[in-house]
């Protein structure tokens, strides 16, 4: 009987554990990006922080076309790409906030193009304090990987990978705040 018990009481343990974090995120240096999260799939599922600055889709005339959030290795779009992430538009904790120009659809569906003031955009971290997109940021989130065709999150062929696709990584849940200095 006492046996039983402790199997049912370490059963109800382990289904308890699951969700929750294990332990602080998995630090990764942007010079790591292509080898930890695009090539290797040992993190996915797990929390994740990367350090950069937001960045949005430049368009031609300068501003930017908003299609989704991602993080570079330089303000404003410059240097390196490291992984896009979600993130929700507003004035919250967690969220961008983006000075709308102009606004159209793109193609059938619910996508929008937003075409912003980019100098004037910002974020919120986790606290609820503004930032302007040219300071450093720690995205902190559950790295997913999408291997299905969705708008624009689809994979790319590649004849490196075993299944001849690689398939795009996404931070979901994401948490902002202030990048440590140093």
């Amino acid at each position: 009987m006492s046996l039983r018990l402790a199997v049912l009481g370490a059963v109800a343990l382990a289904i308890a554990a699951c969700g929750r974090a294990a332990g602080p995120p998995v630090v990764v240096d942007a010079s790591q990006v292509e080898s930890l999260v695009y090539w290797s799939h040992d993190l996915e599922g797990r929390r994740i922080s990367i350090d950069g600055y937001l960045s949005l889709d430049n368009g031609s005339n300068g501003k930017a076309i908003a299609m989704g959030p991602q993080l570079t290795t330089a303000p404003f779009g410059g240097g390196e790409k490291t992984v896009p992430f979600e993130l929700q538009r507003g004035g919250g904790p967690n969220q961008f906030n983006l000075p709308v120009l102009h606004e159209e659809s793109f193609g059938p569906g619910p996508v929008r193009i937003l075409t912003v003031d980019i100098a004037k955009a910002a974020f919120q971290d986790s606290k609820g304090a503004a930032h302007p997109f040219a300071d450093k940021v720690r995205v902190t989130g559950r790295l997913r990987r999408y291997e299905y065709v969705q708008n624009y999150f689809q994979s790319d062929e590649d004849r490196r990978s075993p299944t001849g696709r690689r398939y795009k990584p996404r931070l979901t849940d994401v948490v902002l705040e202030a990048a440590p200095v140093g």
